[in-house]
């Protein structure tokens, strides 16, 4: 049940106050798992768990998409938006066809976005750190260049 596993985990970070990033990351986590779990449950010929375990991606990646904030993450955001509605239409396509080559392909986005997500929060990571507690963030910033700033903003 490394499914379970993730949710559970998800459910006692986010109780723990992890921070944005990380709770991103393990949505995820959670949506590779549920997709991996989909692909084996249709090669398996089992169609109630696929459909349960596609479902359960296709709510991951939903939450992903709710929790971007388009205004404030500007093109960025938007982008990801039009990449998570691609992987949300291909996995229903593969759930109502109950084949493989959509899991694959949302199964690949996924993985890269989630690689991509952890780097972003490692170099932020690095960055906090060597920055002076002072000058850190960006509304301590007093008429200097903002522009770094910009990304993916999270819904609160």
């Amino acid at each position: 049940m490394q499914a379970k596993q993730h949710l559970n985990q998800y459910l006692k970070q986010s109780v723990e106050g992890v921070g944005q990033g990380e709770l991103i990351l393990l949505l995820y986590e959670a949506g590779i798992t549920f997709l991996n779990m989909g692909k084996v449950k249709i090669q398996e010929r089992d169609i109630e768990g696929a459909h349960n375990a596609l479902v359960r991606a296709i709510n991951v990646v939903r939450e992903l998409m709710a929790s971007l904030n388009t205004e404030r993450g500007g093109e960025i955001a938007r982008n990801l938006l039009s990449l998570y509605a691609f992987i949300n239409r291909r996995i229903v396509e593969a759930n109502s066809k109950k084949e493989c080559a959509g899991i694959e392909e949302a199964l690949f986005l996924m993985e890269q976005l989630k690689e991509t997500w952890a780097k972003a929060i490692k170099i932020h990571q690095e960055n906090s750190a060597s920055k002076p507690a002072a000058t850190a963030g960006p509304k301590n910033l007093k008429g200097e260049d903002k522009s770094q700033f910009k990304g993916i903003s999270i819904r609160s």
